[in-house]
């Protein structure tokens, strides 16, 4: 049997939702008053319908049912792509402080070690010819 939201409920969702709604409305094609009137309330209708059992499950199985809800498909696609923890970032960074040497990070230039123009030039000259040279 399909579960009734009561009216309680339905502004406990939209309150959630409206916070990243406000977040990401530069990427919305409707205003945050319309996604409520309008886009939010056709949404929930349609899982109205639906059993607890037959609702998708994560973000990422709910934007198969998208259809004309554009902007709902939009915000499932931000919720599926963010991070859920910044553990992933901080590993790296804890990586990179063990493996950055004082040399590595040393940002000055070593004019000594740089070949000069005129070397470079001989060096490559030297290798040969960079034609192909086909028979037809």
């Amino acid at each position: 049997m399909p579960a009734v939201f009561n009216e309680d409920e339905t502004e406990a969702a939209w309150k959630q939702l409206e916070s990243g709604i406000a977040v990401y409305s530069d990427f919305l094609t409707d205003p945050i008053p319309a996604m409520k009137s309008r886009v939010f309330f056709l949404w929930q209708r349609k899982w109205q319908k639906m059993s607890a059992d037959d609702r998708p499950k994560s973000a990422v199985s709910a934007m198969d049912h998208c259809g004309q809800f554009l902007n709902m498909k939009l915000l499932l696609q931000l919720l599926a792509t963010l991070p859920i923890t910044t553990a992933e970032a901080e590993r790296v960074f804890s990586k990179m402080e063990k493996t950055a040497t004082g040399i590595r990070a040393a940002m000055e230039e070593n004019r000594d070690l740089s070949p000069s123009v005129q070397e470079v030039i001989d060096k490559f000259a030297a290798t040969g010819g960079r034609r192909l040279k086909l028979k037809l």
